[in-house]
């Protein structure tokens, strides 16, 4: 976002602090050290990892294995009675950190984005200041430019990060 004059920090409840993990991979793809409980009450949400992770519905259970990215957690329902949580990989790890404005045109309303922090294919962080404007399409500008920077997306799971 060419001109940016303003920055307001964003506080997620967890922002990458440039772990040096794994190289980001799909569901799988190494083993997980640690366990992540996202029970059925919480879901469906994104989760974002920056390690592979054992991500199980409540304490016991077996869970399944996730490798570093954005992730989409659901429910199935196996039958009426039964629920099960699915997950989706659906990226490489992506934070927003901040957004950002251009002061300039902040009477106007225009000139506004969010600061991105992703981990690339050479498992290296970077960031980008999206304008938001990207998010008024079908995602496909947005998709791509992450895809340039090196962020892996899953290709099949792109109606998930449409906008």
């Amino acid at each position: 976002m060419p001109g940016v004059t303003g920055v307001t920090e964003a506080s997620p409840d967890r922002v990458a602090e440039g772990v040096d993990g794994e190289e980001s991979g799909r569901s799988g793809d190494s083993a997980a050290s640690e366990v992540a409980i996202i029970p059925i009450a919480k879901r469906p949400c994104f989760e974002v990892f920056d390690r592979p992770m054992l991500v199980k519905v409540g304490e016991t259970g077996s869970g399944k294995l996730f490798g570093p990215g954005v992730g989409w957690f659901y429910v199935e329902s196996a039958d009426k009675d039964t629920l099960i949580g699915e997950q989706h990989w659906i990226c490489s790890p992506l934070y927003v950190i901040a957004q950002a404005c251009d002061e300039r045109s902040e009477r106007s309303g225009a000139a506004f984005g969010r600061v991105l922090r992703y981990r690339n294919t050479l498992n290296r962080w970077g960031t980008w200041t999206m304008p938001m404007e990207m998010l008024s399409g079908d995602g496909s500008e947005l998709r791509g430019i992450l895809l340039d920077r090196g962020v892996k997306i899953d290709p099949t799971r792109k109606g998930v990060v449409t906008c």
